[in-house]
C-alpha cells in the first residue's frame, strides 16, 4: 500500500503549487496595481514571510504525522542538532538562505519589470542550467563523484524537457515583445 509519508508528501507538493500560485497572483497584482505604490524591497520581504509562513504550517504538521525520524516526519531538534554540530554545515545553511533571499529579490523585480509569467519562465530556466552544470562537473571529474552523467533514458527526457522549457521561453518572449 502507499504510506502515511508518502501520501504527505504529496500533499505537501499540492500544497506548495498552491502557495506559489497564490505568491504569484498577488504579486502579478500589487505590482501592476497603479494605486498601489510597493518597492521591490518591501515586496519581496512580504514574499519571504508568506513563504515563512507556509513553510511553518507545513514544519508544524511534519513534526506531528507519524514517520521515520525519530518517530515523526520531520524531528527539527534532531536537524538543528546535526546542523549545529558542524561549522560547514552552518555556512552552508547561511549560504543557501541568502541563495533564498537572492531568489526572492530578483523573482519580485522580473515580476515588476515582465510580469509573473516570465518570472516563472525564468525561474524554470533555472532548472535547466543546474542539471547542464552538473552534467559538466561530470564530464570533467567523472571520478569526484559530484555531478550527473548525460547518460540513459533520464537524460533524454531531461535534455527533452529543457529543450521544452527553453523553446517555451523564447517563444514567450517572442509573441509578449510583438505585443508591446
Amino acid at each position: 500500500g502507499i504510506s502515511v509519508e508518502a501520501v504527505f508528501w504529496v500533499g505537501m507538493t499540492i500544497i506548495s503549487t498552491m502557495a506559489d500560485a497564490g505568491e504569484f497572483l498577488v504579486t502579478e497584482v500589487v505590482v501592476h496595481d497603479p494605486t498601489t505604490d510597493i518597492d521591490v524591497l518591501h515586496l519581496s520581504v512580504l514574499a519571504g514571510l508568506y513563504g515563512s509562513g507556509v513553510m511553518g504550517g507545513v514544519l508544524l504538521a511534519a513534526q506531528l504525522l507519524p514517520g521515520g525520524d525519530h518517530g515523526s516526519v520531520e524531528n527539527s531538534v534532531d536537524t538543528c542538532t546535526e546542523v549545529f554540530s558542524s561549522w560547514v554545515r552552518v555556512v552552508l545553511v547561511l549560504l543557501v538562505s541568502v541563495s533564498i533571499m537572492i531568489d526572492i529579490l530578483s523573482a519580485i523585480a522580473i515580476t515588476k519589470s515582465f510580469g509573473a509569467t516570465t518570472q516563472g519562465f525564468v525561474r524554470s530556466l533555472r532548472v535547466v542550467v543546474v542539471w547542464a552544470i552538473a552534467v559538466l562537473i561530470f564530464a570533467i571529474a567523472p571520478e569526484s563523484g559530484y555531478g550527473e552523467p548525460a547518460t540513459g533514458y533520464a537524460a533524454t527526457l531531461k535534455i527533452t524537457g529543457g529543450v521544452i522549457i527553453c523553446g517555451g521561453i523564447a517563444m514567450y518572449v517572442h509573441f509578449r515583445r510583438e505585443q508591446e
